[in-house]
């Protein structure tokens, strides 16, 4: 009698700690959905941000690769995993953001080129929490 009970606390105390597991699981998968769902969402304001100012500012390289950007982002939008072709388009948009003359373009439109910087910030805080939540 005494082995049928601590059989049966045994397997109790199992499925307790099986079913925590899952949930804890569960619950880290959507966290990881969010946080994918929010950097792509960022990695799309920057590009926009990005467009806007080279067509505003005539600045043909960084609309050329806002453009490219935005048309590698259809994919992760309809749930496609981030891969190296949107990486590859992410990191040349940054090289374009980077170069000396959208700094020098943009004192002419400020509120743009502020759009541009403040989607920047939200971009590396969306890939932190990514990068966070997959780690966990």
């Amino acid at each position: 009698m005494t082995a049928v009970v601590v059989v049966v606390a045994i397997v109790v105390a199992v499925a307790t700690y099986l079913t925590w597991l899952a949930r804890r699981l569960d619950r880290l998968g959507v966290r990881v959905d969010a946080a994918r769902g929010g950097l792509v969402a960022q990695l799309g304001a920057r590009a926009e941000a990005a467009a806007a100012l080279g067509a505003s500012r005539g600045l043909v390289q960084l609309a050329a690769a806002a453009e490219r950007s935005l048309a590698g982002h259809a994919a992760p939008r309809a749930g496609a995993p981030l891969d190296t072709a949107v990486e590859e388009t992410e990191n040349e948009l940054s090289r374009a953001l980077r170069a000396p003359e959208v700094a020098t373009a943009g004192q002419g439109a400020p509120a743009l080129l502020h759009a541009v910087d403040s989607a920047s910030a939200k971009v590396a805080l969306a890939r932190q929490l990514h990068n966070d939540a997959v780690r966990d």
